[in-house]
């Protein structure tokens, strides 16, 4: 797209397009952060409607799994309402708020695998599940 103003007897001018390419892009990365109220009630009722639906799917499962399936579900609605936080009132702090949400999704899917096991297996997987969430701890906190 090229603006062109005339100026004079046939003269024409080309407007700032590089600064009229710039302002484009600045209004529609701004009105693309800001999410209305509407926006904002649809995608936390979408997150509330994959909850429903895993859970759903969770019952069709037995033992172990099931309770590794509702984990996952319940993780996966934590992490959903965090990022929609993110991105309603974006901030370092609530990436943060992201990232840790992440990090305790996975320490809890991670345990809950490890009811599975017994004995010294199953302490070993609760203590590596126990130090990848220290580290995906530290790197949320590195990353603020």
């Amino acid at each position: 797209m090229i603006l062109i103003a005339s100026v004079g007897k046939g003269t024409t001018v080309k407007l700032g397009l590089k600064l009229l390419h710039a302002l484009l892009l600045a209004t529609l990365a701004t009105s693309s952060l800001a999410m209305t109220k509407s926006e904002y009630a649809a995608e936390k009722q979408r997150i509330a409607n994959e909850y429903k639906s895993a859970i759903l799917h969770c019952r069709t499962l037995v033992g172990n799994a099931r309770d590794v399936c509702k984990q996952q579900a319940k993780g996966r609605v934590a992490v959903g309402k965090a990022q929609l936080k993110a991105r309603a009132e974006p901030s370092a702090k609530s990436q943060y708020k992201v990232d840790i949400a992440k990090a305790k999704a996975a320490n809890s899917v991670a345990r809950e695998k490890c009811d599975d096991l017994v004995g010294e297996a199953r302490a070993v997987c609760n203590q590596r599940a126990k130090s990848n969430y220290a580290r995906a701890r530290d790197r949320a906190a590195a990353s603020r």
